[in-house]
């Protein structure tokens, strides 16, 4: 089953690796910005959003548009972030930065 995931990550070599690094059944749409991203979050339908999200969480543009426009969307939201990053709150899965590869497909796969 193809898996549509959004990868929003600023640093480009670690937004790269990271859609270099998912399986070839996903199809991947990396963007840089937080409004880039919610350009294709009003275009498009994913299944998963990989998200390195500005801190405090709470205050980042992606999920606040996700909250205010599409909050059955934040369940699929994997935050990519510092272990002491809060994340109470929101229903979101969290990617503990350093990951490896294996910890990233887990999560994006549903095998965590």
């Amino acid at each position: 089953m193809v898996q549509k995931v959004l990868v929003v990550e600023n640093y480009a070599d670690l937004n790269s690796a990271i859609t270099a690094a998912l399986p070839n059944d996903c199809n991947c749409t990396s963007v840089r910005t937080p409004e880039e991203a919610i350009v294709k979050l009003r275009a498009e339908h994913y299944e998963v959003i990989l998200l390195a999200p500005r801190l405090p969480i709470k205050d980042d543009p992606v999920i606040h548009f996700l909250h205010e426009n599409q909050p059955e969307e934040i369940a699929k939201v994997i935050l990519m972030t510092d272990p002491d990053a809060d994340a109470s709150g929101e229903n979101c899965r969290v990617l503990v930065k350093p990951f490896n590869r294996d910890e990233l497909v887990a999560k994006v796969t549903g095998g965590d």
